[in-house]
């Protein structure tokens, strides 16, 4: 059985299809603060702990590998992209009528 809407229900936007993926962040921030409000200390060894840990990581590796691929592939892209521009170019200038001399 299906309830009659009110007239502002009907005619209000519909809710974002993403607010779950918002609120969740938000919600976990909210308690991670009344955690943090609550332990202090412990709060503060976490954080030292996840900051130890993400120091550890082999970051600059990473990203010069993902720099070195990247200027790479720039090069046969760029010399494609261009070759297509051409192509286009050409294209355009054979389809046009000559001009009457």
């Amino acid at each position: 059985m299906d309830t009659p809407q009110t007239p502002a229900k009907r005619n209000a936007p519909a809710a974002p299809a993403n607010k779950d993926k918002v609120s969740k962040p938000k919600a976990w921030a909210e308690q991670a603060d009344e955690y943090a409000r609550q332990e202090p200390t412990k709060a503060v060894i976490a954080a030292f702990g996840a900051g130890f840990l993400v120091n550890l990581l082999p970051l600059g590796a990473i990203t010069g590998a993902a720099t070195s691929t990247a200027f790479t592939l720039v090069r046969p892209a760029l010399l494609f992209l261009g070759l297509i521009k051409a192509a286009d170019l050409l294209r355009n200038r054979l389809d046009q009528p000559p001009e009457g001399r």
